[in-house]
């Protein structure tokens, strides 16, 4: 997490496509598409509008193209199309996970498998296929890539950076998550900020009383929670639609008015949200996460 995987390989080998080199990049989420298609100065599966028309007529004139995976399925849709030479996916294991079991059945699980399928023969036919992902040691997303890489009888390679973001810092194990919550209060109430990360997915109560508890011991702190729901349902979250996490977080970071975040793991693609030399004091004092699952 945070080791650069996006910024330093995927944009700069991707930079080098030019004319007629015809190459992907797909992401987990909308804004993230919008977000490295402007970093890179191309195209994106929406530049002509989100209507399926649009879609096939973006993916029919651009040669560069940056595209959401739940989307992949309409490039195998347009007949006679060639195939792509370079393929980069961001956060492989995410888009991986739709294929898992405990997921298949699950809403738009039928478009999230189509999309794979494609993804998988949109693979078979590149010249070359990166996938950066955090979790690459879940055995799970290997096998795939192994599996993957034998039947299209191609060199698989795995590349492991040992440079952490969180190298350098300091981690405490509360025994509880009271004690949790009684540091995480302490600690804002002594001026520091925090991101929390929660996976209360067992409980669609658990997250707001958590934060609730928080408030009430830290009166006049600006803390906030989303999770998917409330970011894609709630009036609360129309402005991380439309601004997208990251921005909305700098937003709120500059006009003062935000001393905790936290998310649960709908986030978890921008979990670690990198800040410009410039904006060093937008940075969160410290972290804290609150795990109902040990993986």
């Amino acid at each position: 997490i945070g080791a650069g995987k996006t910024e330093n390989v995927l944009l700069p080998e991707a930079k080098k496509h030019k004319g007629k080199d015809r190459a992907l990049v797909i992401v987990p989420n909308i804004r993230r598409v919008y977000e490295l298609a402007k970093e890179l100065r191309w195209a994106h599966y929406h530049t002509y509008g989100k209507t399926p028309a649009n879609v096939k007529k973006a993916i029919l004139s651009h040669d560069q193209l940056v595209i959401c995976a739940q989307s992949v399925r309409h490039i195998t849709d347009v007949n006679g199309l060639e195939p792509y030479q370079h393929i980069y996916v961001d956060e492989l294991c995410e888009i991986l996970k739709f294929a898992e079991p405990q997921n298949a059945n699950k809403e738009k699980g039928e478009s999230a498998w189509q999309s794979l399928e494609s993804l998988w023969q949109l693979g078979h036919n590149a010249y070359r296929f990166l996938g950066f992902t955090a979790d690459a040691p879940k055995a799970y997303v290997l096998n795939v890539m192994d599996k993957a890489a034998r039947e299209f009888n191609r060199r698989a390679f795995y590349y492991r950076t040992m440079q952490s973001f969180a190298q350098g810092q300091t981690y405490l194990m509360m025994p509880s998550e009271r004690d949790l919550i009684l540091s995480v209060a302490q600690r804002l109430n002594d001026g520091l900020s925090a991101w929390g990360y929660v996976d209360f997915s067992a409980s669609k109560l658990a997250l707001p009383i958590f934060a609730n508890i928080l408030r009430r011991l830290c009166p006049g702190k600006r803390i906030e929670w989303f999770d998917a729901d409330k970011v894609s349902e709630n009036i609360m979250g129309q402005p991380i639609r439309e601004m997208g996490l990251v921005e909305y977080i700098k937003h709120k970071r500059r006009e003062g008015e935000l001393d905790c975040f936290i998310a649960t793991p709908f986030a978890r693609s921008q979990y670690s949200i990198l800040f410009d030399d410039h904006e060093a004091d937008l940075l969160f004092g410290f972290a804290f996460a609150c795990l109902r699952h040990p993986d």
